[in-house]
């Protein structure tokens, strides 16, 4: 729950960024990466939209984001695009691979634990297809399909850029 709460606060300080303080780095086939500095610290992402998503919705986006100068890397965040119902178990699976539950707040959700990231993390470098489910607050179950073409140099470009 401490590794969620800090998570949060990053990045809702990291969402707080005005848009002239972030900078591209690279458009990598299903992803973008860029770079954004707010009171001294330096914070790299990339995102993805969907490719597929079983209802059409505004802000739907799959994050990792990298906090220079901090033990938090490749931070997964999900952007569902309306409110996750608060008894909604959201999860993300690689390919067909048995799904990882998520931790969800408002119309965001992360990965519970390091370990689980970490591997995630390394199953996305090698997979083709990220799947996100989870249930809205009027109790549709949602499900989102992202691509991972271009996963592995968004990556290392963020990673060079926020070691």
């Amino acid at each position: 729950m401490k590794r969620f709460l800090l998570i949060f606060m990053l990045f809702v300080s990291f969402s707080a960024l005005a848009e002239e303080d972030i900078t591209p780095i690279g458009h990598f086939s299903a992803w973008r990466a860029y770079k954004g500095v707010q009171n001294g610290q330096t914070t790299c992402y990339m995102a993805a939209t969907p490719l597929r998503s079983s209802q059409k919705r505004e802000d739907v986006y799959l994050m990792v984001a990298r906090h220079a100068g901090t033990k938090t890397d490749n931070e997964i965040v999900v952007y569902f695009g309306t409110t996750y119902h608060k008894n909604s178990q959201p999860t993300i699976g690689i390919d067909n691979q048995k799904a990882v539950a998520l931790v969800h707040s408002g119309d965001k959700a992360w990965v519970k634990s390091a370990t689980d990231e970490k591997n995630l993390i390394a199953k996305m470098i090698e997979g083709n297809i990220v799947r996100i489910t989870g249930k809205s607050t009027r109790g549709t179950v949602l499900k989102d399909n992202y691509s991972l073409k271009g996963f592995t140099k968004a990556l290392d470009a963020i990673t060079k850029e926020c070691p």
